[in-house]
């Protein structure tokens, strides 16, 4: 291509066109809510799933009038119990006579995806398998039977690999099982199936409504619930008004706290169907922000596994170990944050907001499970029953993760063999026998004064009462085992911070975490005094199988995550756009390439992840249309030319 020409084109491009990036509102995904725009990822990649009452709309195969431009699930679904409920058939919806989709389902995808310009979701490129789990009931099925046979089949999308189910709506118990036990229909069938199919359920807690029951699924024991935060000034830190407010010590568990994480969910801009902008309130807006953030790591974890990169080689029988969702769930619960940190050290491990209870003024250190942690007032409370750990905050989510795996390095009797860092997680497995100790012992002292959080998760046992086929999967008939005694279900693990060389529990504990009842426990401590410190996981039990575990902890300052590079970004902006284009123009022959012309194209009007949700992805106007059209025309004449 002769300079002539390709000066030509510069100028046609720049004196006809202009590309330009309409603001967007950040909201709820922005610094004051989740700061998943800091994140560098979009969910590329990574499949996750949504269970609605109804289905979420289809843009191009529903009226415009119910879908919305810009959330476009991946497949939409509706249970068909018309036909044969015995098959659990699924049916795909792709015509606009089939059922109409409700407005909330599509709100709580576009949390997820949307790739409004105005409401941009939280992970905009991820894979939605959205699904209906009532719908023409009495055919056969009950509610519990269409959610649970809806939820295993999108558990099943993708050849089985979806990492989060979003479960925006909640069963409504009677009032002798509407206590956090775990033992309604539903929560069963959740817990089951995270542990079968490997997935992280993300159920929302349940909105002001009396009595302040779990609904369920809330009363799982092995996904995340999710309670909404409202704004204090502009920044999401209180635990909301919107909320049942959940009072552990009188309920058939005591001191179990179902909430696990608190999130957006108070006046929450979402893109409703139509086209229309709506503002709601609702633990269904909160919980999808969570779910959003699962894909946004699974997609940096993907590519730190396919990199080989150190510390992401742990694999078990399912896959990676970085695809677990009991790492996910200890991931985003000791990332969350509870007081911030304004010293510029990591005192407070880089919070970046304090959260307040409903009552406006108490915070984390007011709870009973901080003032638990402290080995003179041990209780048996790990979670705040207002705050779960905290507020979700995608980017330290990230932070966490991307500190990768680092194995367990000592047990009970033994010398440490080498250091952990103070940043870090673990999928680990303990022994059943005679009450055994997993050690990880950190490789610099921690100082006095500072924090540290810690967070370990496993999950309950739920079996099968009767398999009427003795297929493994959950079938119309199929009933799960209730517990009268939850020892029976439930492994008694606990968590110590201790000094190193300690030999055993109880012998000289900083901070401990002990609860009996659920299966996470956590420790947000004040250091003591200057010294070097081991965590331990300590089974107080002493004949039993081993049990899986995930844990995360967080000591000191995380390094800032790096932005993956953007192919076609020749000038550095972060966005591919015209200017790149003129980059290459004066660089080809040179600098750059026709290969290098394809990477632009290729991505043309994409922006960095980590900032994209604060731009509105322009379309291909028509002036580059022509450019792309006129450029082909110069290559084959450059070719018709040469021979």
């Amino acid at each position: 291509m002769s300079n002539l020409l390709k000066t030509l084109f510069g100028a046609m491009l720049f004196a006809t066109c202009s590309v330009t990036n309409a603001f967007a509102s950040l909201d709820s995904i922005s610094e004051d809510g989740i700061n998943s725009v800091s994140v560098p990822y979009t969910g590329n990649g990574i499949s996750i799933g949504q269970v609605e009452l109804q289905r979420s709309g289809r843009p191009g195969f529903d009226n415009p009038s119910n879908s919305r431009l810009g959330t476009l699930p991946t497949g939409v679904f509706l249970l068909d119990d018309r036909v044969n409920p015995t098959a659990n058939s699924q049916v795909e919806i792709f015509d606009l006579s089939g059922p109409q989709p409700l407005a909330h389902a599509t709100q709580v995808a576009g949390v997820i995806i949307s790739k409004d310009a105005l409401i941009p979701g939280v992970a905009q490129n991820a894979d939605l398998f959205s699904t209906a789990g009532i719908f023409n009931n009495g055919e056969g099925l009950s509610e519990t039977d269409s959610w649970s046979i809806s939820s295993q089949f999108i558990a099943t999308r993708n050849n089985g690999d979806v990492r989060a189910i979003n479960l925006s709506f909640g069963i409504e118990l009677p009032s002798m099982i509407g206590n956090p036990d775990g033992n309604s229909p539903f929560s069963q069938f959740v817990d089951w199936s995270a542990s079968i199919h490997d997935v992280l359920y993300v159920a929302g807690w349940k909105n002001d409504v009396s009595p302040a029951n779990a609904d369920s699924p809330a009363d799982n024991f092995n996904g995340i619930t999710v309670a909404s935060s409202e704004r204090v000034g502009n920044v999401f830190k209180k635990y909301a008004s919107t909320n049942a407010v959940f009072t552990p010590f009188n309920l058939f568990e005591p001191e179990r706290t179902p909430i696990d994480l608190i999130a957006p969910g108070a006046n929450i801009m979402l893109a409703d169907v139509g086209g229309a902008v709506d503002t709601k309130s609702g633990t269904s807006y909160a919980a999808p922000h969570v779910t959003g953030t699962v894909a946004l790591l699974q997609e940096y974890g993907d590519a730190q596994i396919a990199a080989g990169a150190a510390n992401w080689g742990g694999t078990v029988a399912s896959g990676p170990t970085a695809r677990r969702h009991e790492v996910m769930k200890s991931v985003l619960m000791n990332s969350a944050d509870k007081i911030e940190d304004t010293s510029g050290t990591g005192k407070h491990l880089g919070m970046e907001r304090t959260v307040i209870k409903q009552d406006g003024t108490s915070t984390w250190f007011d709870s009973p499970a901080h003032l638990g942690n402290a080995s003179l007032f041990p209780t048996e409370i790990p979670l705040d029953e207002e705050m779960g750990t905290g507020h979700l905050n995608a980017k330290r989510a990230l932070q966490q993760f991307a500190a990768g795996e680092h194995e367990v390095n000592g047990h009970f009797g033994s010398a440490t063999v080498g250091d952990v860092p103070v940043i870090g997680w673990d999928y680990g497995t303990i022994d059943g026998t005679n009450f055994p100790i997993n050690k990880y012992a950190l490789d610099q002292p921690l100082k006095a004064g500072d924090f540290i959080s810690i967070t370990l998760a496993w999950d309950r046992e739920v079996d099968f009462a009767s398999d009427i086929d003795g297929d493994g999967a959950f079938d119309v008939g199929d009933t799960f085992q209730e517990y009268t005694n939850l020892d029976d279900v439930l492994t008694n693990l606990d968590l110590y911070l201790v000094p190193a060389g300690t030999f055993d529990v109880g012998d000289d504990d900083i901070a401990i975490s002990d609860s009996i009842v659920s299966p996470v426990e956590h420790i947000f401590a004040e250091i003591p005094f200057d010294d070097n410190y081991e965590i331990w996981v300590y089974r107080n039990e002493q004949f039993a199988p081993a049990q899986d575990y995930a844990i995360s902890w967080w000591y000191g300052e995380a390094p800032d995550i790096i932005a993956p590079t953007l192919t076609g970004d020749f000038d550095n902006d972060n966005d591919v756009d015209g200017s790149d284009l003129l980059s290459w123009q004066r660089g080809f022959g040179s600098t750059f390439d026709v290969a290098d012309f394809t990477d632009w194209q290729n991505n043309f009007g994409t922006t960095s992840p980590a900032i994209a949700a604060g731009n509105a992805v322009p379309e291909p106007t028509s002036c580059v249309l022509l450019f792309f059209a006129t450029l082909s025309l110069v290559f084959v004449r450059q070719q018709d030319n040469n021979g």
